[in-house]
Formats: C-alpha cells, structure tokens, sequence
C-alpha cells in the first residue's frame, strides 16, 4: 500500500527540527529586542569600567598631562552615523616648547604600548581587554541605528565632529529604544509572513498527494548555521521513492535542471556522433555553452518533464504565490539578519 507524505513517523525527525528551529529564532529574536532596548545601562556599566580603570592606574608624569579622547565624526551619509572612536592626547610642557600628540587606541596592539608608561602594564593590558568588549558592543549599536533608526541619526551629527563618552552613549540609548520599538515591528511581521510560507508550503505540498516519482514537492530546510531558520521554501523533485514505506530521496530543482541539462546534452551528443559520447567530451561540450545557473522556480517545461503537465496552471499560480510573500519575507528577514 502507498504511504501517504504526510505520514507522521515518517516527518517527526524533518518536522522536530522545523519545531526546534523556530524555538531558537524566537529567543533569539526576543533576546536581541531586550538587549536593544536597555543597550544603555549595559554601554554606561562598560564605560564606567574604562573610566575608572583609568584614572585608578595614573602614573606620575612630571611636565606631562594626558587624557583618553573620545569621539565621532559626522557621516557623509545624513541617514547614518559614525563608529566612536579612542585617542590618547598626550601634551608634553617640559622645556620651552608645548608639544602636543593625538594616538589613536582603536588598534589593540599600539594600545598597550602607548598606555603603559601611563598606568602601567597590568593596567594597559586590562584596560585594552575592557576597551574591546566596549568596542565589539558600540560598533553593533552603530548597526543597529543605521538599519533602523536613520531619521534619528542627525542626533548624532550635530557637528563634523562630536565628543564625550557619556553623551554618546546617552544619544545612542535614547536611539536605540527607538530602534528596538521599530523591530519589535519588524519581527511581528516577519513571523506572521512566515508563518504564511509554512501555510502555502503546506497547501502546495498537500495538492501534491500521492507522492511519486518525479513529483515535485516543496520544502523548508534548517541550515546548522542559520540564525534566523527555517530557510526559504525550496522546490525538488522527487527521484527515487519507496512505495512500500514511502521513502523518498529528492534533488533541489537548481541541481535537478542542471543534471537534465546535461542528460540532454549527451543525448543531442550522441545523435551527432552516433555514439554514447565519452564523459569528458560531455564535460568538454558543457563548458563550451554559456554559464548560467538555472533558476530556483519552476518552469512549465519542468512541470512537463514532470508528467504534471495537466496541473501546470495550479503548480505555477501556487508558486507565485509563495514568491509574492517571499519577497516581502526575504526584505524583513535581511534586515533582522543585519542586527544579529
């Protein structure tokens, strides 16, 4: 008897990754809202730490004042800011002449070398190891205000060039609770459209019962590496099917054009030579034609090879269905994947 695709013992593996997949976008994507939202606390805590790191380390330095710069400068860009940035202004009054010096500390090896003499080398070290941390936190803030918060960036770009550590970090707390508010948006509409996707993957996939050989069928992969999975909606063909347990290998549709491409190549090849070609001179023939990825969706003639002929008209309005939601999806899920 044929299994029917929905058997569930047969999809509890593929559908507990879906479910497990979801669970680890959601708190992520909750967690991500929280930082954003109380990313000031968390910016003041480390910049105290620095400050205080400094100025508890001092080292005597006879004819000599020194001081940790802070600042940003105004982006070229009205709808964006700028990463903060460290300096080490260091004036020399020993003798007749004032000398004056302006380091950056941003790189970490010329950091310890410069603060040493200063607060020394246990302190240098530590304050670089804090000043990291800060840095890594603050170029993400930079981030999230350029995606999300580009009519409030002028508050940053008062001037071509700004100053102060505690007023940075207080414009870019205020910005991000507006950036935060924003993607708490984002993200609602993000999960309604891909739930969406999961409803027309479904329908798609529940037109398409019975499954045999060469039925195309529609599905959502969960890459180990992808933050934000279940992917998009993929379309494959089915190449092998066990009609006693009904299970199937199928090939995505990019590779399966790409294999026929190449069955029809040997076949017009062997009409010309009036042989079975050799796999190099295949190879040679292949490489000789125009280099195009085939695309991802389906085509009539594909739904033709298919034996689905009669259903072309439904399979091709279903999947342009799913693009149209797709499209919106695929705009949200880049933005939210930009802030991870």
């Amino acid at each position: 008897m044929r299994v029917n695709i929905r058997n569930k013992k047969l999809l509890s593996t593929f559908t507990e990754k879906l479910d497990q997949a979801r669970s680890k976008r959601r708190s992520l994507l909750e967690e991500l809202l929280g930082r954003m939202s109380l990313v000031e606390s968390e910016l003041a805590s480390m910049g105290a730490r620095l400050l205080e790191g400094l100025d508890s380390s001092r080292l005597p330095q006879p004819g000599m004042t020194w001081s940790v710069q802070w600042a940003w400068r105004s982006h070229k860009n009205a709808g964006k800011v700028m990463p903060i940035e460290v300096y080490l202004v260091v004036e020399d009054q020993r003798g007749d002449k004032v000398s004056q010096q302006r380091l950056s500390l941003r790189l970490r090896e010329a950091r310890v070398e410069r603060l040493q003499p200063l607060i020394g080398l246990r302190a240098a070290k530590q304050f670089s190891r804090d000043l990291d941390r800060f840095l890594v936190l603050a170029n993400t803030v930079v981030r999230w205000i350029n995606v999300l918060a580009a009519d409030e960036a002028p508050k940053l770009n008062l001037a071509s060039w700004n100053y102060g550590l505690k007023r940075w970090i207080s414009l870019t707390g205020g910005l991000c609770e507006t950036a935060a508010l924003r993607l708490a948006g984002m993200v609602e509409e993000f999960l309604e459209l891909d739930a969406e996707l999961d409803e027309l993957v479904f329908e798609f996939n529940g037109a398409a019962q019975p499954v045999r050989f060469h039925s195309i069928i529609c599905r959502r992969d969960c890459p180990p590496f992808d933050l934000l999975a279940p992917a998009a909606p993929r379309f494959r063909v089915v190449v092998s099917l066990n009609r006693a347990t009904g299970r199937r290998n199928s090939r995505d549709v990019q590779m399966y054009k790409t294999e026929l491409a190449v069955a029809r190549l040997a076949a017009e090849l062997h009409r010309e030579m009036g042989r079975e070609p050799e796999l190099d001179e295949v190879r040679a023939a292949r490489d000789g034609q125009r280099k195009r990825s085939p695309s991802p969706w389906l085509t009539a003639e594909l739904i033709q090879h298919c034996w689905l002929g009669k259903r072309s008209a439904g399979l091709l309005r279903q999947q342009k269905r799913m693009v149209a939601v797709m499209d919106q999806w695929q705009t949200l899920r880049s933005s939210i994947q930009s802030l991870l």
